[in-house]
This record gives C-alpha cells, structure tokens and sequence, in this order.
C-alpha cells in the first residue's frame, strides 16, 4: 500500500487535464454529486486519504463525507457521489500507483477504476463514474498534498532556564544576608566584650582609690597616737 498522512489534505487531479474532483456547489448533503472543476483550493476539493484495512476512504473536507459510488454500483457506467461514511465497500479504494507517478483508483467492491464520464476531463463540471481498467489518462489521478498534516508541539525549555540564574541570585542574596548578619552578631559581641573590660577595668581602679584612701588614713592616726 502506499502511504498517505490521513492528516494531510489531497488535490486529486484528472492526469489528462489537470482538473480537480470536488463536490458540486460545495454541497455537504449525502447524495451530493461528484465532478471536475479547475483547482481553486477550496475545501470542497480536498481529500483526507486515511487507510481502512488495505484500502482507503477518501473524505471531502468541505463536508466530511467520502466518495461512494450510487447505489452499490458495480458496473461500467456507475456514477460518483458522496455519503457519509458507513464502511461499505462502495465506500472504500484501492490506490494503483502507475510508473509515471499517476495512481488508479479502484473500486474495493467491483476493481472497477474512477474514470471521467465522456472522457471530457477538460470540461468543469465533468461527471465520474467508474469503469473496466484501460489503463487510459481518463482514469490516472494525480495525487498532491495541499495542505500538511499540523506538527506536533514541543515544549520549550526557554522559560525554566531563564529561571535558574534568578534562583541563584536570590540564593547569592540569601548568602550575603546572613554573612551580614553574622557579622553584625561578631561586632555587636566585640563591642559587648569591650563594654565589660572597660567596666572590670573601672571598678578595679576604684577599689585601688579605695584601698589608697584607707591605707592613708590608718597612717594618719598612727602619727596622732
């Protein structure tokens, strides 16, 4: 099988002409026909190509229905439409890829190829109907992707790596803070220790005034006696 993103959005154009199927006047009501029209990008001439066992459905993104062929059809002749999807075989494809990069596209109930009504593929507004494989340009398809599938989303890291360098100033901050702290602590104490010296050191000269004044008036009295 080949592989298609059933994400992705198809053109799928008449080989011969260039012409793209689309659903008529942009219709999403089931039995809508089926027909060529020059491509314009409208929804209405996009396909999702989205795998279903080893065929495929293809749905209109205009209307989200898919290409069926009215009534069951199995014979030459049987027209195009669309419907909402039930999972018929009428409903589903076979995806036939020629050397020249074409696809046919065949019926999974009857291997019968999409082909143009009339061979008119430069005509707008040309019917499809299937028919027996001749291998003809009326019945080569070109498949293009119009539109990508969306990508998947990354996270980025940008945010939390702007983070980290204001986790470490705060943390650098933290650090000075208490530096200056403990500091502060450390002169507060010397400054305490000092007061104490200071006031042992007073006290002490105090007692020697003390002790002096005595000492002189012992001897004072001695000398009265």
């Amino acid at each position: 099988m080949e592989k298609f993103n059933a994400a992705a959005w198809y053109t799928i154009a008449a080989k011969a002409s260039g012409k793209v199927i689309e659903t008529a006047e942009a219709s999403a009501e089931n039995g809508a026909l089926v027909c060529l029209a020059e491509n314009t990008g409208a929804e209405q001439q996009l396909w999702s190509i989205a795998a279903e066992g080893d065929c495929y459905k293809l749905v209109n993104k205009a209307s989200g229905k898919v290409l069926d062929i009215i009534e069951l059809g199995t014979v030459d002749g049987a027209n195009l439409h669309q419907w909402e999807y039930v999972g018929g075989q009428s409903q589903q494809w076979v995806l036939e890829a020629r050397e020249d990069g074409a696809f046919a596209i065949k019926s999974a109930l009857s291997g019968k190829c999409i082909d143009v009504v009339d061979m008119a593929a430069d005509v707008d507004g040309a019917r499809l109907q299937i028919w027996e494989d001749v291998n003809g340009e009326n019945q080569q398809w070109i498949i293009v992707e119009a539109i990508a599938a969306p990508k998947a989303t990354r996270t980025r890291k940008t945010a939390s790596t702007a983070k980290k360098p204001a986790a470490k100033k705060t943390t650098t901050r933290k650090t000075a803070t208490k530096k200056a702290a403990a500091k502060a602590e450390s002169a507060e104490g010397e400054t305490k220790a000092a007061a104490t010296k200071k006031t042992a050191a007073k006290k002490t000269t105090t007692r020697k005034t003390t002790t002096r004044k005595s000492a002189k008036k012992t001897a004072a009295t001695e000398e009265e006696k």
